[in-house]
């Protein structure tokens, strides 16, 4: 999925929320990626009312995009033949041992493809994983709770766990996500939703926080999440 991230009040969007918006997708045709926009949906109008502008050569005005997708979209990654491109991999947790069998689309929803400043980013939807498997994800909406928690540097190692809120009055897919003394942090991305409710009706799912980025104004906590 492609993910359009509104930037928080402050700035030129005057009302921003840092709301995420499920604005696209990529998809894998053959040899070809395509970009889809997905212009009849509501995150997507809601998205365009809030200053979404899409990618800078890809109008938003044309529902489909076919040329050219992956050679813009690349920038998005390391160069391969960067010394410290192992380390790239391993940050994600993705074994340095594969990096030739993974093309650049895959490393795009695998690690984000995220760039400061313009709200975009990558998320895979894991809806084709095979359990058990292993993931890393980052948790979203954690402005609503980050003056509740504690220093988030002794977060680092703390299990979480996962709850569905059949019941939310903004998505009843939401999945709140807690430490195990109960204190939420924040939520399951809205993009992977689908996939995580299936995993909760039918699987185990259990999760750490294992590492923290960003700022301390606007932290970004990742999880590595462990579904048996």
């Amino acid at each position: 999925m492609v993910v359009w991230q509104t930037p928080l009040e402050g700035t030129e969007y005057q009302s921003g929320t840092g709301k995420r918006h499920i604005v696209g997708e990529l998809e894998l045709a053959g040899d070809n990626i395509i970009l889809r926009y997905f212009q009849n949906a509501q995150d997507f109008k809601d998205a365009i009312n809030l200053g979404f502008k899409g990618f800078s050569i890809f109008n938003t005005d044309q529902e489909i995009h076919d040329t050219n997708v992956m050679n813009t979209l690349e920038r998005r990654i390391p160069p391969r033949q960067r010394t410290d491109f192992d380390n790239f991999l391993i940050y994600h947790r993705i074994n340095p041992e594969v990096r030739d069998q993974m093309s650049d689309f895959a490393l795009l929803g695998y690690t984000g493809g995220k760039l400061p400043g313009d709200g975009f980013s990558f998320v895979h939807t894991f809806e084709e994983a095979s359990i058990p498997c292993e993931v890393t994800i980052d948790v979203a909406g954690i402005r609503h709770y980050k003056e509740s928690l504690p220093p988030l540097e002794t977060l680092i190692d703390i299990p979480v766990s996962f709850k569905a809120e059949p019941d939310n009055p903004q998505d009843s897919k939401a999945i709140i996500i807690e430490t195990r003394d109960g204190k939420r942090i924040g939520y399951v991305n809205r993009a992977q939703t689908d996939t995580f409710n299936k995993w909760l009706q039918h699987y185990q799912v259990e999760g750490v926080i294992e590492r923290i980025n960003g700022t301390i104004d606007r932290p970004n906590i990742l999880l590595y999440v462990k579904v048996s």
